[in-house]
């Protein structure tokens, strides 16, 4: 795709903070490529994750996931939003 990063806008409603990962599967093998891990605050927050260490496997992307990697809140009811999600060359 020729895109170098992907860029994701958050609402996080709560009172906790969430850490979050972007996970790429790609190509026939669905492999693995986390991208990064943030950190997600109460409020709202644009994060830009980097595409180019897998640029090779970027031609055919299976799947893109959003993990909550807090296990002390993992299992509350609990919300975060995404939104206006975008490839940016």
């Amino acid at each position: 795709s020729g895109s170098k990063y992907i860029v994701l806008d958050f609402y996080n409603p709560e009172n906790y903070t969430y850490n979050i990962t972007l996970v790429i599967q790609a190509t026939d093998s669905w492999n693995w490529c986390s991208l990064a891990q943030y950190d997600l605050p109460k409020g709202k927050h644009t994060m830009v994750f980097d595409l180019q260490k897998y640029a090779d496997r970027l031609h055919d992307v299976r799947r893109i996931s959003i993990y909550n990697n807090s296990w002390d809140i993992l299992m509350k009811e609990s919300h975060f939003f995404v939104d206006n999600i975008r490839l940016i060359k």
